[in-house]
């Protein structure tokens, strides 16, 4: 199992996301979203594209819109999520049976999206949206240290003993999100997300570069901050309803 180290920035960049988009939702579309995801590491090595086998991954968290104005299908939505990305890799030589490891990578994952509603009847609603997003990693990774290319085949290389694990992956990844969902009574979200990393995850890949990739299936519920507020802070009524 992955070991979780937090340190001071990590602390501070989740404060602040947590913090950042119950404020910008003004309680009003804030919705809480767990999957599944298919996720695996796609790159090149010299001229060659090379690509790990998929691994099965997952993402909690919560989203916020703002809408462009009143009464618009338009909206910028900010979204915080945890999310296990990485791929398979089998280790060894080419030639012989390989058995596989996984390369499970952890990250805070913060997408800035602009999305729209495109209505379908008076009880669905499709959405579809696409922005950038930056992602902090925050365990430290599992058995590989080094990914090479044989014949067309990524082949992972075990860590030495050396304590140097954190240092063969990069901390910060980046690249766009895309999404489509089916959105019921306006209250429950059926989302298909893709994720494309553009920032190579290796820090020290011998030559290889690989990204993350990662196809996500989840199942959103809106919650009603509005009403919840208005119920705890009846002083703050008017405001919360403004």
């Amino acid at each position: 199992m992955s070991c979780f180290v937090y340190n001071d920035m990590t602390r501070l960049l989740i404060i602040l996301i947590l913090i950042t988009i119950p404020l910008l939702s003004h309680g009003q579309l804030l919705q809480a979203v767990a999957g599944v995801s298919a996720t695996r590491a796609a790159g090149f090595s010299g001229d060659e594209s090379i690509s790990g086998n998929i691994l099965a991954g997952y993402t909690l968290g919560l989203t916020g819109d703002i809408p462009l104005k009143q009464g618009s299908c338009c909206a910028i939505r900010t979204e915080l999520f945890l999310n296990r990305w990485g791929s398979r890799f089998a280790t060894g030589t080419a030639g012989r049976t390989n058995a596989t490891r996984s390369l499970g990578l952890s990250y805070i994952q913060s997408p800035v999206l602009f999305v729209d509603r495109i209505g379908l009847s008076l009880t669905k609603s499709l959405l579809v949206g696409a922005g950038p997003y930056a992602a902090w990693r925050i365990n430290a990774p599992s058995q590989l240290f080094k990914v090479d290319r044989v014949n067309n085949h990524a082949y992972g290389a075990l860590y030495p003993d050396d304590g140097l694990k954190e240092d063969y992956y990069r901390r910060l990844d980046y690249g766009f999100s895309f999404q489509c969902s089916l959105e019921i009574y306006n209250r429950v979200n059926l989302c298909l997300r893709y994720d494309c990393g553009l920032r190579n995850i290796l820090e020290q890949g011998s030559g290889t570069v690989l990204y993350n990739r990662a196809l996500t299936l989840s199942l959103g519920y809106y919650l009603n901050m509005g009403r919840f507020l208005s119920r705890r802070f009846p002083l703050a009524k008017s405001t919360v309803n403004k």
